[in-house]
């Protein structure tokens, strides 16, 4: 935890925590998260472009070092290696796709407290967070944690797989969850969260164990790819899931959503709020 997000933990009441954290962001520029497109220029090039300039920068920086907002910029391009022959899985959000999401958030009141971000790449969720919340982050790139943590320092950050944190945090522990889901299959991790090392689909571990760590009535507005909300294949998932959430609705983002991140993939927008505890009490065990 950095000397900021300590700050955040040290106030005693929600007054105090907002406090400092608008002391603390409210100087800061806002930034564009990707890269733009040049007429004439190879999108992929540029990308690969940008984020070396990313990574030079961050290998550059010493501790403690305050970023001015050319830097913040800078990191902000950093774009993850998916689409350009890196990672299958790195696929960033779109910073409007982010704030939408935090909409949705915001017209069930579910835009203030700690939020968790179990996938959160260089931080679009955090940047984009409404005044009131206070992000708890893990992101297994240490170069995408690196760049998240230089940028919302007020935010506790982590850099290390999302089974580290959900073994080493009580459940209904977090107000609410946001984030994009990655998909595939679990490999070198799966044995780190032992009563979940059975499930194979990174989707369906990572919406699962979402909803175990947030509180009773909070909230989970999360990306996820389309199969989770319609594929056959899902059904005893859709059935889990609703053991733990009420389902309140989703929304099917159009093709191209994700296309300057370097995929055509569709993905869905899910809202899901967890059981009360006397609901879930009620609700019978099942696989």
């Amino acid at each position: 935890m950095n000397k900021l997000s300590m700050g955040v933990f040290r106030c005693s009441s929600v007054s105090e925590i907002l406090k400092y954290i608008r002391a603390i962001t409210s100087h800061r520029a806002p930034i564009r998260y990707g890269v733009e497109k040049v007429e004439g220029k190879s999108y992929d090039r540029l990308r690969r472009e940008a984020n070396q300039k990313a990574i030079d920068l961050l290998n550059s920086l010493v501790d403690g070092a305050t970023l001015t907002d050319e830097q913040r910029q800078i990191l902000a391009g950093y774009t993850g290696e998916g689409g350009i022959g890196g990672s299958v899985s790195e696929y960033y959000t779109p910073k409007p796709i982010a704030e939408g999401v935090w909409e949705i958030m915001k017209l069930y009141g579910a835009d203030v407290g700690n939020t968790l971000e179990p996938s959160a790449g260089t931080g679009v969720f955090n940047e984009t967070k409404p005044v009131g919340t206070v992000m708890t982050a893990t992101e297994i790139s240490s170069v995408s944690g690196r760049i998240n943590q230089l940028l919302h320092p007020e935010d506790s950050v982590q850099i290390s797989p999302f089974e580290q944190l959900a073994i080493s945090t009580p459940n209904d522990s977090f107000d609410h969850v946001v984030g994009n889901v990655p998909f595939g299959g679990r490999d070198n991790t799966r044995n780190i969260d032992k009563p979940y090392a059975e499930e194979t689909d990174m989707g369906s571990y990572f919406m699962l164990r979402m909803l175990d760590k947030i509180k009773p009535g909070g909230f989970m507005c999360v990306i996820v790819p389309p199969s989770i909300v319609s594929g056959s294949n899902m059904k005893r998932l859709r059935l889990r899931l609703s053991r733990k959430a009420e389902f309140l609705g989703a929304h099917r983002l159009p093709t191209g959503t994700f296309d300057a991140n370097g995929t055509s993939t569709v993905v869905d927008v899910v809202l899901m709020r967890k059981h009360p505890a006397e609901m879930a009490e009620k609700i019978p065990p099942g696989g």
